[in-house]
């Protein structure tokens, strides 16, 4: 199983479905997800979703730009909400890096700076 990649897992006994689902980038593709799941008939829904993504958003060739997955955030929001009832989401931080990793001059990808992006996401996804 490779690290970075998505899982469901069927717990039966608990009638639970689990899904992490691995994205570089919160973008349309996710968001159809969400809208997918938010719409009939909602057994595709996982009983739980694990989802984290930030620190791709901070790279220079996706923009670097705190605004745009902010924007996306709120555009997937009411989706997560929909589902709410019957589906719980978890939102996972991106952790701190033990020592800065230098993307290129532009653009770093540092603690400090994705603690601004797990701010927000805390923030519109409260």
């Amino acid at each position: 199983m490779k690290v970075q990649s998505d899982m469901e897992v069927d717990f039966k006994l608990l009638n639970m479905r689990v899904s992490f689902r691995w994205r570089t980038l919160l973008n349309d593709t996710v968001i159809s997800e969400f809208i997918q799941w938010s719409t009939p008939p909602f057994d595709e829904a996982p009983t739980v979703i694990m989802i984290g993504i930030s620190a791709h958003h901070m790279l220079q060739a996706n923009g670097a730009d705190q605004k745009i997955f902010e924007k996306k955030l709120r555009e997937v929001e009411p989706h997560i909400r929909m589902i709410s009832d019957r589906t719980k989401v978890i939102w996972l931080n991106q952790q701190p890096l033990v020592e800065t990793h230098k993307v290129n001059k532009e653009s770093l990808v540092h603690s400090a700076k994705l603690e601004q992006y797990n701010q927000a996401a805390r923030r519109i996804l409260k």
